[in-house]
């Protein structure tokens, strides 16, 4: 039997990292969205890794072959404790998507959306400094556009007010290319592209593509037959279930929307 493949995100956001990686990969999937404790990009460091383990410790019972961090916020304050902890894989967000924006930029000037939390941190000012020093980077936090996406707008006037208003705090410096540096904000790429089309000159960076080589680096093929897809959320199960029907091509697939009580986690509530 295939093992599964465990994918965690605060929310909805990792769909966008799903949805490409269902395309060309054949094996079960257990997804969990803590929807209840979301945004993370406005908790501290401390509750984002106590909250990113307790999920992990969850998929562990599903004896994953690799799980995918599918949250920048919690890829910053918990990949390297989760690699120490767990004796699977444990694929994180960030550096793939900064080597990616490094390769696409010509300027070598990019420009970061992502939550608070994220932003504050650094993170991927260091990692694409570590790439290429010359990187000039500027970032703008959008949690107000986070917590609109997971509550499913993704695709309407909400969405797209929002981003530009966050696209004017940036307008100044002459990015060439532009990361989504939060899962969610893939989830609104048709917006994203309204404002960039073709031809734009600007090179949008959505972080699922760059991940998707990582994880076929690192996780075995499994049978062509499509996989089951578990999804386990924290919070109000049938909203989680509304946006992931709205976003996710699950035809042909075996499909199980479950909840997933916080309280029997354990540790930080």
């Amino acid at each position: 039997m295939n093992r599964p493949i465990g994918f965690f995100d605060s929310g909805v956001g990792g769909f966008s990292v799903l949805r490409r990686a269902m395309e060309t990969m054949h094996r079960p999937v257990t997804y969990i969205g803590d929807t209840k404790r979301m945004p993370y990009g406005l908790r501290t460091p401390q509750e984002v890794e106590t909250f990113t383990l307790q999920c992990l410790h969850e998929l562990e019972k599903q004896n994953p072959v690799a799980a995918v961090i599918a949250c920048n916020t919690a890829t910053v304050f918990a990949l390297q404790r989760a690699r120490e902890t767990f004796s699977f894989p444990v694929i994180g967000v960030i550096d793939p998507a900064c080597r990616y924006a490094v390769r696409a930029s010509r300027t070598k000037k990019i420009a970061l959306l992502a939550t608070r939390a994220t932003v504050l941190s650094g993170s991927y000012q260091k990692a694409l400094e570590a790439v290429d020093p010359s990187v000039e980077v500027l970032s703008c936090e959008t949690s107000d556009l986070v917590v609109a996406i997971e509550h499913g707008h993704f695709d309407d006037d909400t969405a797209e007010k929002l981003i530009s208003r966050y696209l004017d705090q940036i307008a100044s410096f002459p990015y060439d290319t532009l990361i989504l540096g939060c899962t969610h904000l893939p989830l609104a790429l048709p917006i994203f592209r309204k404002f960039f089309p073709a031809g734009s000159g600007v090179t949008l960076v959505d972080p699922a593509e760059p991940m998707l080589d990582e994880i076929a680096r690192i996780v075995p093929k499994a049978s062509t037959e499509e996989g089951s897809i578990e999804f386990l959320a924290t919070g109000d199960v049938a909203a989680f279930q509304q946006v992931a029907e709205r976003f996710l091509d699950l035809s042909g697939r075996q499909v199980n929307f479950k909840q997933l009580n916080v309280e029997s986690m354990g540790g930080m509530k």
